[in-house]
């Protein structure tokens, strides 16, 4: 299926959409500085998008994946994100090594927060309010190669005019807009 990332640009009023194939059903998207990571949880696969080149990179994931959720980009450049499954996970995009890290029993079953500092990786489970480090260094974790693949992404841009500018004032407690109709939008209640 085709996804797109859209941008708007206020300095210019112009929306830009980029389409590219297979990166859709992502909970998370991860900007690191001028690219974009999501993760696939239909497809299985992760995404990487560079505007600038214009172009996408996939990886399929090694094994199941069930829902990936947070992620994080460490300083030597890895990916790390989580699952439902207990596990902790790391792609390096340039070698194309995924590694899977099995977390201990108890840790929970539903990580949905990662965050990388000091060579760590911290993980917080919602379901026990377990907040965990994993040092990639000391814990053992299982290293496959992932098959990848590259492509273009295509962009489409419209300049979109603004409305005029409209004054707001207020005057005796109440908000008003000058040269514009008002409609109520709620019921006698309050509901919309």
């Amino acid at each position: 299926s085709e996804s797109k990332l859209h941008r708007f640009d206020p300095a210019v009023n112009q929306w830009c959409s980029y389409a590219y194939a297979g990166a859709g059903y992502s909970y998370y998207l991860l900007a690191d500085g001028d690219v974009f990571w999501s993760l696939n949880w239909f497809s299985e696969h992760i995404v990487r998008f560079d505007p600038g080149a214009m172009s996408i990179k996939r990886w399929s994931m090694s094994e199941p994946v069930v829902e990936p959720y947070a992620m994080a980009m460490d300083q030597d450049g890895l990916l790390w994100w989580s699952d439902r499954s207990n596990r902790l996970y790391s792609l390096d995009p340039a070698s194309d090594t995924q590694r899977v890290y099995v977390l201990p029993q108890g840790t929970g079953s539903i990580v949905q927060r990662v965050e990388t500092s000091a060579g760590l990786v911290w993980y917080a489970e919602s379901v026990s309010g377990t907040l965990g480090a994993l040092d990639p260094v000391v814990a053992a974790g299982i290293t496959t190669t992932l098959a990848a693949s590259a492509g273009p992404a295509a962009e489409s841009c419209v300049t979109i005019t603004p409305e005029p500018d409209v004054l707001v004032s207020k005057a005796s407690g109440e908000l008003a807009w000058s040269d514009m109709p008002v409609t109520t939008i709620h019921d006698a209640d309050g509901w919309l």
